[in-house]
């Protein structure tokens, strides 16, 4: 291995933070995603096979409860002793017995350390505002015609 190679295999690059979730009394440390986790995740975002509007969301809701539970196990920690806080077991009763809201929050956040949201990409100096919208571009050529 090269001498950059070493140096990039010994950078601390991945991000995490202290979540709040107020609901259930606790604070959880939300880890970013490896590579390979990021692309695991991103492999499961397509309907492949899928060939109407009904069957592409028929595909689309049965992966939330797995696209959910498989970025909170990857990325949820104890702050206190740096174990992971769930694990596929935990997956059953988390989505029968918890707060859509709260488990959908929480794995909104655990997208955001990730780099995995629009609001991370503002968030990381990504953020494209000075470029035009498709909705700025066709109220450019929008021609009015009023009396």
């Amino acid at each position: 291995m090269s001498n950059l190679a070493d140096k990039i295999r010994n950078s601390e690059d991945l991000h995490s933070e202290l979540y709040s979730i107020p609901e259930w009394g606790v604070t959880i440390m939300v880890k970013s995603m490896s590579a390979r986790q990021r692309a695991i995740y991103a492999s499961t975002l397509t309907s492949e096979g899928a060939t109407d509007v009904d069957a592409i969301a028929s595909v689309a809701l049965s992966r939330i409860e797995s696209l959910w539970g498989s970025m909170i196990v990857a990325c949820c920690f104890d702050p206190e002793t740096g174990k992971r806080v769930f694990s596929e077991e935990d997956l059953e009763w988390l989505m029968d017995e918890k707060s859509g809201e709260v488990v959908g929050d929480l794995a909104t956040k655990c997208l955001e350390v990730s780099g995995l949201s629009s609001d991370s990409a503002d968030d990381s100096g990504k953020d494209s505002s000075d470029s035009q919208t498709a909705e700025e571009e066709h109220d450019q050529n929008v021609v009015s015609i009023s009396d």
